[in-house]
């Protein structure tokens, strides 16, 4: 479990997770979520749920940060998820 912001006006990079699911719980801001290529707004007190496999990224709003709550199963390495945050890496 951990935390992502990003900046209004920025964007996480696109990745995929091969071996796990992903929860987006977002308590601040708001942005889209986009999934397969299909942006998907969301606000405070949303829940995301991302199958493993399933390509996805986080976009801020031009005026919000997007602040969530993420979870995966089964748990993240700590070199994983260091490799989630790095923008040249698409598959996880």
């Amino acid at each position: 479990m951990g935390m992502s912001e990003v900046p209004a006006g920025s964007e996480s990079n696109p990745h995929e997770h091969a071996a796990h699911e992903e929860c987006l719980f977002v308590y601040e801001g708001a942005g889209f979520v986009v999934m397969n290529g299909q942006e998907i707004p969301v606000r405070p007190g949303n829940l995301m749920v991302i199958q493993a496999e399933e390509n996805h990224q986080l976009r801020a709003s031009a005026t919000e940060r997007l602040r969530v709550v993420c979870s995966v199963a089964p748990a993240f390495k700590i070199e994983q998820f260091e490799r989630v945050q790095d923008p040249k890496t698409s598959i996880i």
